[in-house]
């Protein structure tokens, strides 16, 4: 499964859970994914006008390193395109949350 198919349907269903509808299209409908991130955040804005989104993604290095190389650049793609969205702030958690750093 991609990293945009992942942080999508976790997205969705945590929307859903905020009270807003909005459903991500197919990779096969849309080549490409910043416009379909303003739409999420547009509808997310309408729902909540004050708000903003926080996305942690947990462990995303051993899952970048387990990709092979096309795969991998999708994944890359995708993640600079949440971090060109206004509105989603992301953070990335390296699994050392909590533990001293040497």
């Amino acid at each position: 499964m991609s990293l945009r198919d992942i942080v999508c349907s976790v997205l969705e269903d945590g929307l859903t859970r905020f009270g807003v509808s909005y459903e991500f299209p197919s990779t096969g409908d849309r080549h490409e994914n910043k416009s379909a991130l303003q739409e999420m955040m547009a509808a997310f804005q309408a729902v909540h006008p004050d708000r903003g989104l926080i996305l942690v993604l947990d462990e995303l290095l051993d899952y970048l390193r387990s990709r092979a190389d096309q795969a991998l650049s999708l994944d890359l793609s995708f993640l600079r395109a949440l971090g060109e969205v206004q509105g989603i702030s992301v953070s990335v958690d390296s699994g050392r949350a909590g533990k001293p750093v040497r």
